[in-house]
């Protein structure tokens, strides 16, 4: 779950956004420009409003779904880029691809993991293994964060197919072996585990 992490999506300023002719302002500073917020001031009250629709959402269509769907349409991205760069596109369609991986993140992994590792845990051991879940979330967003640099170096077409097959593999993972927990009390939670 934590390996499809947006940290690998390049942000403003980034050198992965090399991928954008930046030789002349166009479409694609147009876009940016369009995503990212006016004032960086701003950016904690449009993701907090956008992850509140987003979780109300998962309460009426499930958590389980949203992964699987949010993991495809990153997959599609980051499959996207790394085309982009084997063919030498530049402009509006790699920066078009980096926003649907970033938007598909942001309806999907970005807040639902953190509804989901508060919920899927039995009673039994919940203190302790959200607190596990957890540390495994940052240690690994650490490690995406760290490793995209030299891996962007190395070759970008690597790079976002090694991400894009690992939002793969988590849909699979969600699709076969995540619980959906949407209706569930914890009580049922446990039960749950206890049958498998």
């Amino acid at each position: 779950m934590v390996f499809t992490s947006h940290s690998a999506v390049p942000v403003p300023g980034n050198e992965s956004h090399d991928h954008a002719d930046n030789s002349a302002p166009g479409p694609e500073t147009v876009v940016l420009h369009w995503i990212v917020p006016p004032s960086p001031d701003m950016a904690p009250y449009l993701s907090t409003h956008n992850n509140i629709r987003i979780l109300d959402f998962s309460i009426r269509f499930g958590r389980k779904p949203l992964l699987i769907i949010g993991s495809v349409g990153m997959a599609v991205g980051a499959f996207a880029v790394a085309l982009c760069d084997s063919m030498g596109i530049k402009g509006i369609l790699p920066v078009l691809s980096v926003i649907v991986y970033a938007a598909f993140f942001m309806m999907s992994w970005g807040p639902i993991c953190w509804v989901l590792i508060s919920e899927i845990f039995p009673n039994t051991i919940r203190g302790k293994a959200v607190a596990i879940a957890v540390a495994f979330q940052w240690i690994f967003n650490y490690i995406v964060s760290s490793t995209f640099p030299a891996l962007y170096d190395f070759s970008p077409m690597f790079a976002y197919s090694l991400y894009g097959i690992i939002c793969v593999i988590a849909a699979l993972f969600v699709w076969r072996w995540v619980p959906e927990t949407k209706g569930k009390t914890l009580e049922d939670m446990s039960k749950l585990w206890k049958k498998r």
